[in-house]
């Protein structure tokens, strides 16, 4: 569940995240994402049970969702 948690999340947020870039800066999103994944580490860091691993790598899901998405619009800028 730990993987699975991750990559679940990480999938359903990248259509979000895809919304939000073309609504706000670019700039903003990507470090938005990056706070929400190293706050997600950070609670990944601290677990002291499964669940809340599990939960910690739920929000890192969400925060490298957004990593992904950016590193796509950026390069689809650059070509």
């Amino acid at each position: 569940w730990i993987a699975t948690s991750f990559i679940l999340t990480q999938t359903v947020f990248l259509l979000l995240y895809g919304q939000l870039l073309r609504i706000f800066p670019a700039k903003r999103v990507f470090i938005s994402a990056i706070v929400i994944f190293e706050l997600g580490s950070l609670v990944c860091e601290v677990a002291q049970n499964v669940g809340q691993l599990i939960a910690g790598r739920t929000v890192s899901g969400v925060g490298a969702s957004g990593i992904c998405m950016f590193h796509g619009v950026v390069d689809s800028a650059l070509n």
